[in-house]
């Protein structure tokens, strides 16, 4: 079932878009961009095996000290959804394709979820007909118990749903260009991976002892965290959960050309 709930005085997508992203940012909306659970660190971090190094040596003796000049952060790439209550930087959320995307929109989903599984294969169809034009900010919102116990379906779907979730924001922490690809293989199925089988793969995928060691910190079971309250934020109910600027579609979109369909309508694409 497709459930529109459109925000009330919208002009055209492309006004409605604009206006809501200066509002955010004059109004303050744009605190949620901000509230990271790791601080915004993320992607500012040294890969696996570095360590940052504000100073290096030369060669020459003696031995002196030549700063570095300091690397500026990319901007910040704001996607405001849902009437304005929710605004993220995608540079610091799972996306699925570039965070400098025409037209990005969010979606919410739990992994373990049929209706998700396909909606998925409709935005993978999106996306080829888009290419790069298009991103989703991925937002896993898992229905069950462990990791959401506000949910009134939290029996519906499988019970390795939070655990299966929290390894896939910790593959994107650990390697974000791997992370698309675990994301399809998750949904590629059409049961549901465990959570055995994604901590496998995601080990093949950017180590063994990478996905330990960022399992074994709290910040992918964070984000989660955090991933469910904008979830409520936006409304709660079923997923899978599309936000636009001005319009939320809650449940299935199982045809690429309706969800093409949205993307133009809602994002003003061509």
């Amino acid at each position: 079932m497709l459930l529109y709930r459109t925000a009330p005085a919208r002009a055209s997508a492309r006004v409605g878009a604009l206006f809501g992203l200066l509002l955010a940012m004059l109004s303050g909306a744009s605190h949620a961009a901000d509230s990271l659970p790791d601080g915004g660190k993320h992607g500012l971090e040294p890969q696996a095996g570095q360590s940052p190094s504000p100073v290096k040596f030369s060669d020459a003796a003696p031995a002196r000290i030549v700063p570095v000049e300091a690397k500026k952060p990319p901007a910040r790439r704001l996607v405001v959804v849902a009437g304005n209550r929710i605004a993220l930087n995608a540079r610091h959320w799972p996306i699925l394709g570039k965070p400098d995307a025409k037209y990005i929109f969010v979606e919410m989903f739990d992994y373990t979820c049929p209706h998700c599984q396909a909606t998925h294969q409709a935005i993978q169809g999106a996306r080829e007909r888009y290419g790069d034009d298009v991103a989703i900010v991925a937002l896993a919102c898992p229905l069950n118990g462990p990791c959401h116990s506000a949910s009134s379906d939290s029996n519906s779907y499988d019970t390795d749903a939070c655990e299966v979730a929290r390894i896939a924001v910790a593959v994107w922490r650990v390697e974000p260009t791997r992370f698309e690809q675990f994301h399809a293989w998750l949904f590629q199925p059409t049961t549901a991976r465990t959570a055995a089988e994604a901590r496998r793969q995601a080990a093949e995928l950017v180590g063994e002892a990478a996905i330990r060691n960022e399992l074994a910190q709290p910040w992918a079971g964070k984000y989660i965290a955090k991933h469910i309250e904008l979830y409520q934020r936006a409304g709660g109910g079923n997923v899978p959960k599309l936000l636009f600027p001005q319009a939320t579609i809650v449940g299935e979109v199982n045809s690429t050309d309706t969800l093409c369909d949205l993307v133009k309508r809602e994002l003003g694409a061509p």
